[in-house]
């Protein structure tokens, strides 16, 4: 049987790491590698592999691909492996609705794991990945749970202040009837084809779109809460507007 391959300077001379290679190494060396500073990123002369320093100039060009290279299969392999622990939370009844923004958040919760976890340390890696996917996936829970009570208590003031608009004592003149119970049906129906859209949208969109114009938050401010990027934002906020338009300007 093939003996485990060191993450050492003699095996990068050789080639990147295979199946096989990858199916040996524990989770605490895939970690370790994962871990080590690309220097060739940090202008760093020396970088340290296994304790040993490693001179970044004695290293050769394709060396140095290989190095970095095999920093991404030993990343892709972690993930791999915790697969079907993301999947688990990810398909939790209670935001079953929103598994797709959930299962994203959880990726970036184990990548966060995989960079903070003590190698030196004596807690094995599975349990502090597992203890991360747990709380990230509760705390994801609540944040969701605390934009559905804000969506909630938003809706319900708007009804109550409607229908306390609607208790009026001043009359308008006769001349002025006709004209009033117009625009009251043209901002009736544009507010509820507004509410139509914004029922149609999946709580991603609907929470871009409340933060955006309701709440008065840059589209950089949700990336940073979401933990993605600005163009993701923008993707969801630019299907969430033609949506919008589309059930607003219908029949028109």
């Amino acid at each position: 049987m093939q003996d485990k391959v060191r993450l050492d300077k003699d095996y990068l001379e050789k080639e990147c790491f295979d199946t096989l290679v990858l199916g040996s190494l524990s989770d605490g060396e895939l970690v370790e590698y994962c871990q080590q500073e690309f220097a060739l990123h940090l202008d760093k002369e020396m970088i340290m592999l296994h304790g040993r320093a490693v001179c970044v100039g004695a290293l050769t060009p394709y060396e140095k691909r290989v190095w970095h290279r095999n920093r991404e299969l030993a990343k892709s392999e972690l993930c791999r492996r915790y697969t079907p622990l993301i999947h688990k939370y990810a398909n939790i009844s209670h935001t079953l609705t929103m598994r797709e923004d959930v299962e994203a958040h959880l990726w970036m919760v184990l990548l966060e794991a995989i960079q903070e976890y003590d190698t030196s340390g004596g807690i094995p890696f599975a349990g502090f990945v597992k203890s991360r996917i747990k709380f990230g996936h509760w705390n994801y829970y609540k944040k969701l749970k605390r934009n559905w009570e804000h969506e909630a208590s938003l809706l319900t003031s708007y009804h109550k202040e409607s229908e306390d608009d609607e208790s009026i004592d001043d009359f308008p003149s006769d001349e002025d009837v006709a004209d009033e119970v117009v625009s009251r049906i043209v901002e009736d129906e544009q507010l509820n084809r507004c509410m139509e859209a914004l029922a149609n949208m999946n709580n991603k969109e609907r929470r871009i779109i409340c933060d955006l114009y309701g709440k008065g938050k840059t589209m950089a401010d949700m990336a940073r809460e979401e933990g993605c990027s600005r163009q993701n934002i923008k993707y969801y906020h630019d299907k969430a507007m033609g949506m919008l338009r589309q059930i607003v300007e219908r029949d028109r």
